[in-house]
């Protein structure tokens, strides 16, 4: 069975919210992080790991999990510069605030998955899949609206409750990139990619949540609902779905998505 590991990664923590706040607009807290971003300026513009925080150039490091343990990541040059304005952050008054809710998030996602635990096995029928992963989850605060599967067995997490079940469902979203991975290398086209994600969203957002918390196909509500071409793939194949869920042979989504990869979009 599946298992999740949950962690707070003060470094990624930090580095997400520094981030949002250049580019989300009504920050509530944005005008204490641009003074501590002058206060970063000041001290360490000179030097080149300042460059990983110029906001233009904020998404040129996305992952910064474990950076404090030197796992995962590998800094060309000026480390020292990079740890001195991350223990800046870390003692700034507005990520103290936001590392505080992030823990109260924590016990809240933990309570979720615990409390859901037993829709593994009804995600197992679904998918056909059974694994034994065990995967990391770094989780992120709420308001930076975040599921994002990292690779390595991790995933990114941090996001608002907009329906019942919301964090047990997504984050089986985003277990199963992980456990389609191969096959998404595999792909040749992008109308592949779009398809394969589509049979994600079919699998958790749609037949997990309505198995578990009942409700109708293509209910609004579902954050992918707003990406338009992944909205279009999963219309293309909801007939074959539905077959692929009423029929009694044993298959996979792997298998269903053989079935419909060659579909047009």
């Amino acid at each position: 069975m599946i298992q999740l590991k949950f962690k707070i990664d003060k470094f990624h923590l930090a580095y997400k919210l520094w981030s949002a706040n250049f580019f989300t607009k009504n920050n509530k807290n944005q005008k204490e992080w641009n003074q501590l971003y002058k206060e970063i300026e000041h001290q360490y513009g000179s030097y080149p790991g300042y460059s990983f925080f110029v906001p233009e150039n904020t998404h040129q490091a996305l992952c910064w999990t474990n950076f404090g343990t030197g796992k995962n990541v590998q800094i060309i040059r000026d480390e020292k510069t990079l740890k001195k304005i991350f223990d800046t952050i870390f003692k700034s008054s507005c990520f103290k605030k936001k590392y505080s809710e992030c823990r109260t998030f924590k016990k809240q996602i933990e309570e979720a998955w615990r409390k859901n635990y037993r829709g593994l096995k009804i995600f197992e029928k679904i998918t056909g899949l059974q694994s034994s992963k065990t995967f990391e989850v770094f989780l992120l605060h709420p308001e930076l609206e975040s599921g994002c599967y990292l690779g390595m067995n991790q995933i990114e997490w941090g996001c608002t409750e907009d329906y019942d079940g919301h964090h047990f469902i997504g984050l089986c979203h985003e277990i199963l990139h992980g456990l389609t991975q191969k096959q998404y290398q595999l792909n040749k086209t992008e109308a592949q990619q779009w398809l394969l994600h589509a049979v994600i969203c079919l699998s958790a957002d749609e037949e997990l949540r309505i198995q578990m918390y009942k409700g109708n196909y293509l209910d609004p509500g579902s954050p992918y609902l707003s990406t338009p071409l992944l909205k279009k793939a999963v219309k293309k194949i909801l007939p074959e779905w539905k077959k692929y869920t009423g029929s009694s042979k044993k298959r996979t989504i792997l298998d269903f998505f053989q079935q419909i990869k060659d579909r047009p979009l």
